[in-house]
């Protein structure tokens, strides 16, 4: 699983760093499926939403996500 994290100054990519949730840019590795669907629960609930690439779906739920998605976390949005 490929988990890309969107924010102001473009986008950064999720590693494991031996358990722990490192963001590097210019960088596109895979993360276990277990591992990047912790990260991106942490993220949902944080109120960040959840696009899978490959289907072009927003997701509701991380038991939507697959061993081989491609994930883009994007911020909540602010202001009104």
């Amino acid at each position: 699983m490929k988990v890309k994290r969107l924010d102001r100054n473009g986008h950064s990519c999720l590693v494991d760093n031996r358990g722990t949730a490192q963001w590097v840019v210019d960088s596109v590795v895979d993360v276990s499926a277990p591992f990047g669907a912790a990260v991106v629960r942490d993220y949902m609930e944080k109120g960040y939403l959840v696009v899978d690439e490959q289907r072009g779906r927003l997701l509701q739920s991380v038991k939507e996500l697959k061993a081989k998605s491609d994930i883009v976390l994007m911020p909540p949005l602010e202001g009104g």
